[in-house]
C-alpha cells in the first residue's frame, strides 16, 4: 500500500475511503479478468500494465506490479468504476481531486476543464500542471469522468516524465469502453 501511495499520493488517499480489499498481482489472470469485466481499455499507447486492483480501482504503471515494489516514483494512471454516480456527482468528484492537490500544498497551473460528448457518452475532463513541492518538478495531471446510461468511471493520470504520457492518457481514456 505504501508504494501505491508513493505513485498516486493524494489520489489514493481520497479513493481509500471506498477501497475494501487489495489484490496485488498483475500476472494473476483473475486480476486481468476482473478488469476486463468492468471495462475495455487499450494500454498500447502508454504501454502501461495493470499493477493492482482494489475492489473497483485499477492502477496501471509502466512496469506493472514491480513498480509497486520500487522506491522510485513513476508515472501512472488509475481507473475507478463508479456504477451509481451521476454526471453532476462525477464532476464534483473531479473538482475534489483538483482541490486535494492544493490542500497538499501544490500549486495548480494551466487548469483546463471540458464537458463534452465522446463516442455518444458524456465526459468531463480536467487537465493541469502541478509543481511537486518535494522535487520541485512539474507534473502533468489528466483527470476525467465518463458516464453512460448504466455505468460510470473516473480516470486519474499523473505524468512525472515531462509530459511524455499526458496526451496518451487522454487518448487512452477517450477509447475506454464500458
Amino acid at each position: 500500500m505504501q508504494k501505491v501511495n508513493r505513485i498516486f499520493g493524494v489520489i489514493v488517499l481520497l479513493l481509500s475511503q471506498i477501497w475494501v480489499y487489495a489484490q496485488l498481482s498483475s500476472s494473476d489472470s483473475l486480476a486481468y479478468e476482473i478488469a476486463k469485466s468492468k471495462f475495455q481499455i487499450d494500454t498500447s499507447l502508454t504501454g502501461f500494465k495493470l499493477s493492482s486492483i482494489f475492489q473497483n480501482n485499477f492502477l496501471y504503471t509502466p512496469n506493472g506490479n514491480s513498480d509497486l515494489h520500487s522506491d522510485i516514483e513513476t508515472s501512472g494512471f488509475g481507473i475507478v468504476t463508479l456504477p451509481d454516480m451521476t454526471f453532476i456527482k462525477g464532476i464534483e468528484f473531479i473538482h475534489r481531486m483538483e482541490a486535494s492537490y492544493q490542500e497538499e500544498g501544490s500549486t495548480i497551473k494551466n487548469l483546463q476543464r471540458k464537458d463534452t460528448v465522446i463516442n455518444g457518452n458524456k465526459i468531463y475532463e480536467s487537465t493541469f500542471e502541478i509543481v511537486n513541492k518535494k522535487t520541485n518538478k512539474v507534473e502533468f495531471i489528466y483527470q476525467a469522468f465518463l458516464k453512460t446510461e448504466s455505468a460510470a468511471i473516473a480516470f486519474m493520470g499523473k505524468d512525472i516524465d515531462n509530459g511524455k504520457f499526458f496526451t496518451k492518457f487522454k487518448e487512452t481514456f477517450r477509447n475506454i469502453r464500458l
